[in-house]
């Protein structure tokens, strides 16, 4: 009795064809990932714009400001005394007013973010991280930007920043 179903169940009768048991998940991912890069693909790239419009408006060229070592700094009658914590690190200057931006790297293109700092007649700065402390100054009256890339600051003499 047993060979007749065995008969019976295989014998004449073709094979069904079976749907592979990875393909139903596959498509579901596969039909995920269509679904959100239709979704967040048009916004990623108008954030991808502003980001690296911002990175080229805060990026400003001009002269270096005068570094100063703490021996040259302790000699200047004029002391960066208001000070502010912005990322990570404390800026502070001896006058005028600041404004501090993120700032994506690679010109706005990159994945990380680091601090600009636009001051508007600072007479000196002084601009701790966790690679110690620098001080800068960019001359009487004069604007300044600052920006710290992996903890180490760089100063130049330029700045769109108005009251």
């Amino acid at each position: 009795m047993s060979n007749e179903r065995e008969s019976l169940d295989y014998g004449g009768r073709a094979k069904r064809r079976r749907t592979p048991r990875w393909l139903a998940p596959t498509l579901a991912v596969a039909a995920a990932v269509v679904v959100t890069g239709a979704i967040w693909g048009p916004s990623l790239l108008i954030h991808r714009r502003q980001a690296i419009a911002t990175a080229h408006a805060w990026a400003l060229k001009g002269p270096p400001c005068q570094a100063l070592t703490p021996a040259t700094y302790g000699k200047q009658w004029f002391k960066a005394t208001k000070a502010f914590q912005w990322d990570g690190a404390t800026f502070a200057r001896g006058a005028g007013d600041a404004s501090c931006q993120e700032v994506r790297n690679d010109g706005g293109a990159g994945l990380g973010e680091h601090p600009v700092c636009q001051f508007t007649s600072p007479q000196v700065i002084a601009v701790t991280t966790g690679k110690g402390l620098f001080y800068f100054t960019p001359g009487i009256g004069k604007p300044a930007t600052v920006t710290v890339e992996d903890g180490m600051p760089s100063c130049v003499a330029a700045g769109d920043f108005r009251l």
